[in-house]
């Protein structure tokens, strides 16, 4: 797990970590970290037996927003030009599949 800008001195800009559906966050293109702070602060609950509130917010520092915008415009792209060639191959298939019974024209 990275802890992004912690150690940096600079870093003086706090963007929340958003909880997704399971299920866009396991195919990847959805990359948050809120599970992973989750698992984190349950480790370091039972290994120096603290309690955290169960409604945590969990941010990830960093010395300027645009980093994480950009990280966020590209899976942006990648999850939109993903689901665009789904799109055609299914059109594709569908339009094959559509046409492969038919009769041939006659001339």
């Amino acid at each position: 797990m990275e802890c992004d800008g912690v150690a940096d001195p600079s870093a003086r800009t706090g963007v929340r970590v958003p909880e997704v559906e399971p299920l866009l966050f396991s195919v990847g293109f959805v990359g948050t970290q809120f599970y992973e702070y989750k698992r984190a602060v349950k480790m370091a609950e039972w290994e120096y037996g603290l309690h955290s509130a169960p409604d945590a917010l969990f941010v990830r520092w960093t010395a300027g927003a645009d980093p994480l915008v950009n990280e966020l415009w590209m899976k942006g792209l990648l999850l939109w030009g993903g689901g665009l060639v789904v799109f055609i191959v299914l059109c594709v298939f569908l339009l094959v599949i559509g046409t492969a019974g038919a009769p041939a024209p006659s001339k």
